[in-house]
């Protein structure tokens, strides 16, 4: 049976779907133009049609690939033209990555300057309405404001599959990023086959985690030239990241001789800044590095070579006779200068390989050669002195702080071009990249973490700056449906992912559990015995000790990570605690009675709001059992974490009183934790009496360390985090 559709009808749908595409296009193209009536209509009569340039007919293919995948049309590439078809040429000449779009109907034309923008024409094509089925007849130019648009992804302290991250790089292509920074090495695990040195990947590649179960993984050179590939064919540059001379841990852990003290060394499962580096001081190291650099080059034709040169402590160095002897034999005047000649030496090797050299903003402690390009992350004032010293520079955005914070609307209003740069400051300026550390972002959560604020980003990036935040989420309205059809995972605009909190209310003796999802449709679920996960309605009342984990789910999948909390037996529950000194106001201040309602902070982080902080003094609680109560055991823990300038108490006592006026010490418990160790330390600092005791009053004191020698902070007092004072 035959339909007939009135002309009213269709002339209706071309309007709409003409005012669509105007409203759908993320970044906004430079010039749009579209007609008010008619469409051109995608059929399996349709074909593609591609040029002899190089990247045409790769390109064509890509297209022929998505529109399959989109509406189950089949389109062949064809060698002449006939009615219905795309035309996909490189023409040459305009702006880097220009092109341009004419929707006709009874033919598509995509034109560009070179291959790069070709493939951006098809991607643009993507967003338009109906799914490449029926499309407005419209005509488009367009062109990027900077040249380098990138995102950076950490797979070292979360690995990723290559399934992933190939996805990372589909999204990053969708929104016509045009550079893939992958970040291989680092303390965490070393993530590239390198078969002269097999064990960077058998010893390197792995970490026990403090549960004791194994994290890692790495990619083959054969999965290496697989992403490189997928990447190429969707207009973006690889650049690898080896880290040097800093980060170098998993890399010592394999082979202790490149380090100065012989190791033995550890792959770390906490996160941080540690002192054990490559040394500087031996032939050895640069024999490896340049052995390593050697196989990356044949693996990466990116024009790049990221070397790191972030976040390097020169403890080592100072007490190491063969880096003290390269000082003296190079009349160097201090470490710095010696991390200098390190990453001058490294990069000199590069160009015999053809490469440039990027390295984090560090590079330019000490003084590097104007020819190596400087990835900024501490601020402008690191480009301005970029700029003095002749470099080319990057800016960054760090996708890692949560959608709650890193909110869509700043990400939005990233000055791609900051008002402060000189003329000279902006000839000199690249661009820009979305920098995605996974300390806390498994695979499944690198999603909805980049989602929908990378599209916020490449609007910046690609015209400079954002010129209509309320129009961009009107376009972005339409980019959702996308996402689900692909299979993208995505994120709140300006919340964050999931919010799980444990509180204790006094008046019911009981603890609520609360839940909260950024987005509708993500659902919480409750840990059962058996290891069985199951859906809960986002509140739970606690009437006894124990253990409760949840975590948020979007279908089978996992949205964020899971909340352990835990209630312990307590007879100083709810019992008010005088402090004399508060805790920081970030950590703690306006809730003195979280050392007494029954909640151990977690296991991992200081920042979930039941850990207290104090940096600026001596911690001394006196709790109040309000009457006299029988008491053998008191204990209290506190938190090492030298990384976050967290170190255990120099000392500590406990002291009893039956008035508040006669005071009794009854223990001082020490800990053998050396304020150098690098691990996350929980101590308990616990006293038995030797028998039971009628007491009305328990006071804790626990005095700051200093921040030993090598650390950054230095000679200073060490933050102490507590979390709960329990008496038995």
């Amino acid at each position: 049976m035959h339909f007939r559709i009135p002309l009213a009808g269709m002339l209706l749908a071309a309007f709409f779907a003409a005012q669509t595409a105007a409203q759908s296009i993320i970044p906004s193209p430079r010039q749009l133009s579209v007609q008010d009536t008619g469409f051109f209509l995608l059929s399996e009569a349709s074909g593609i049609v591609a040029d002899t340039a190089r990247g045409s007919r790769e390109t064509a293919l890509l297209l022929a690939d998505f529109v399959q995948k989109s509406t189950g049309k089949k389109l062949p590439l064809l060698a002449q033209p006939k009615p219905r078809a795309l035309y996909l040429a490189v023409k040459g000449g305009g702006p880097d990555e220009s092109y341009h779009i004419d929707v006709e109907a009874d033919k598509i034309r995509l034109e560009a300057a070179d291959a790069r923008g070709l493939v951006w024409a098809v991607q643009t094509l993507r967003q338009l309405p109906d799914s490449l089925g029926r499309l407005p007849l419209l005509s488009l130019t367009d062109a990027p404001t900077l040249g380098w648009r990138g995102g950076h992804l950490d797979v070292c302290r979360h690995f990723m599959s290559v399934e992933m991250v190939k996805k990372y790089i589909d999204i990053l292509s969708f929104y016509k990023f045009n550079r893939f920074h992958w970040h291989l090495t680092d303390d965490q695990g070393w993530r590239i086959e390198i078969r002269k040195y097999p064990r960077l990947t058998q010893a390197g590649g792995w970490r026990t985690e403090p549960d004791g179960s194994r994290h890692g993984g790495f990619y083959t050179q054969s999965q290496i030239r697989e992403v490189v590939a997928h990447a190429t064919r969707r207009g973006i540059e690889v650049i690898p990241e080896i880290e040097m001379p800093g980060h170098a841990v998993a890399a010592l852990a394999a082979y202790p001789h490149l380090g100065c003290t012989g190791g033995p060394y550890q792959v770390p499962n906490q996160f941080g800044v540690f002192d054990d580096v490559f040394c500087a001081g031996q032939e050895s190291t640069f024999t490896f590095l340049e052995d390593v650099l050697r196989e990356v080059v044949t693996l990466f034709p990116s024009e790049y070579v990221h070397i790191g040169g972030d976040e390097v402590p020169k403890t080592r160095w100072k007490a190491c006779p063969h880096c003290q002897r390269r000082l003296s034999q190079l009349h160097l005047p201090d470490e710095h200068a010696l991390q200098s000649y390190f990453i001058r030496r490294m990069e000199a090797f590069l160009k015999t390989k053809g490469k440039k050299t990027i390295g984090w903003d560090e590079i330019l402690e000490g003084g590097i050669s104007p020819t190596a390009t400087v990835e900024v992350w501490r601020g402008l004032e690191q480009a301005h002195k970029a700029a003095r010293n002749g470099n080319a520079f990057l800016l960054t955005s760090y996708f890692d702080a949560p959608p709650g914070t890193l909110t869509l609307r700043k990400v939005y209003d990233f000055e791609a071009r900051p008002k402060a740069f000189s003329p000279k400051e902006n000839s000199l300026l690249l661009g820009a990249e979305a920098c995605v550390w996974t300390e806390y972002i498994p695979e499944y959560k690198l999603e909805p973490m980049i989602l929908p604020r990378l599209a916020g980003l490449s609007e910046a990036l690609w015209q400079g700056e954002g010129n209509d935040f309320q129009d961009f989420q009107k376009r972005l309205t339409a980019h959702y449906a996308f996402y689900e059809k692909q299979g993208w995972r995505y994120g709140p605009e300006d919340r964050d992912l999931y919010k799980a909190t444990i509180t204790y209310r006094p008046d019911q003796h009981d603890w609520l559990v609360s839940g909260q999802a950024g987005l509708p449709g993500v659902q919480s679920r409750r840990l059962q015995q058996g290891g069985h996960w199951q859906p809960w309605a986002d509140t739970l009342v606690l009437t006894r000790p124990g253990t409760v984990q949840v975590q948020p789910f979007w279908g089978n999948r996992p949205f964020s990570e899971a909340y352990v909390f835990r209630v312990v037996e307590n007879k100083a529950l709810g019992k008010p605690v005088t402090l004399t000194a508060l805790p920081d106001a970030r950590y703690g201040h306006d809730r003195p009675m979280a050392l007494t309602d029954g909640l151990l902070g977690d296991d991992t982080r200081h920042n979930d709001d039941r850990w207290l902080g104090w940096d600026k003094a001596d911690v001394q609680a006196t709790l109040d059992l309000g009457t006299p109560t029988s008491v053998q055991a008191l204990s209290v823990r506190f938190m090492q974490r030298l990384g976050t300038w967290i170190l255990l108490p120099v000392s500590l006592t406990w002291e009893v009183s039956a008035n508040g006026t006669d005071w009794q010490v009854v223990g001082a418990p020490k800990a053998n934790t050396p304020p150098t160790t690098t691990d996350l330390v929980l101590h308990d600092y616990a006293v038995k009496l030797p028998r039971p005791q009628q007491v009305r009053y328990v006071r804790l004191k626990a005095a700051r360390q200093t921040l030993p020698a090598g650390h950054p902070g230095a000679g200073n007092p060490a933050w102490l985090f507590a979390d709960e004072i329990v008496v038995r």
